[in-house]
């Protein structure tokens, strides 16, 4: 990690931001709990299984540039911006 000065480089930065952004996103922001990836589309049946075991939450098959990216597995709460593909 570094380069020859011993500073991070842009690579490093990215990797490390990445990395800070989804902790920080798996944890809800109002009550603290576990937040659940939300998952559009039609689901396959391995997406069904996770939802059945509370792995993911299915969000739907309409999609739109403003469906949040987590929900808390306590309280429900909905958060985060979707992944641009």
């Amino acid at each position: 990690m570094g380069d020859i000065r011993g500073l991070p480089t842009q690579e490093d930065l990215e990797e490390i931001k990445e990395r800070w952004s989804s902790m920080k996103r798996e944890k809800c922001p109002e009550c603290g709990g576990k937040g659940l990836e939300i998952v559009y589309g039609l689901p396959t049946p391995e997406t069904f299984e996770k939802a059945e075991l509370g792995e993911v939450v299915l969000g739907g098959c309409c999609v739109s540039s403003f469906d949040p990216k987590w929900q808390c597995a306590d309280c429900k709460n909905t958060w985060g911006e979707p992944e641009e593909e």
